[in-house]
């Protein structure tokens, strides 16, 4: 309920969360939950948890709630073209990238990775080389 956290401060608290979560209930993001609740109502899937339809809720809520309690709750949209188009660049870029990697970043960084997985570890590679190559893009 701080105004702000320290970053570290606030990446130690996700990640021991996120760990703890992984941990005991498994993949629980709201990608899992979304892909297992269309595979149910299409009959290939058990339906997810009533636990994991409640985190998808409380990670929703999280964000309304800290967004609200900051005062930066906001409905907003870009002004011009360009916005939407860079944006939705962004957005094909990302599902793109997200495809070509096993797993969702719970997956890749809690699983995989410590299982030194061949494929874990080049996804983990090229993700940092993204990271980096948009960074660098964006700073020029």
């Amino acid at each position: 309920m701080a105004h702000s956290y320290h970053t570290s401060v606030s990446a130690a608290i996700m990640g021991i969360a996120g760990g703890m979560l992984y941990s005991t209930v498994g993949a629980w993001s709201y990608t899992n939950f979304l892909r297992m609740e269309i595979a149910h109502r299409l009959g290939s899937m058990m339906a997810p948890m009533a636990w994991h339809a409640l985190l998808v809720v409380a990670l929703l809520g999280g964000m309304v709630g800290s967004a609200v309690q900051r005062r930066t709750f906001a409905w907003r949209r870009p002004d011009r073209l360009v916005g939407w188009m860079r944006r939705a660049g962004g957005g094909i870029f990302m599902g793109a990238g997200a495809s070509m990697i096993p797993g969702g970043n719970d997956t890749l960084l809690l699983g995989g990775l410590p299982n030194l997985s061949v494929a874990a570890v080049g996804a983990y590679a090229f993700l940092l080389a993204g990271i980096a190559t948009s960074l660098r893009i964006l700073r020029d």
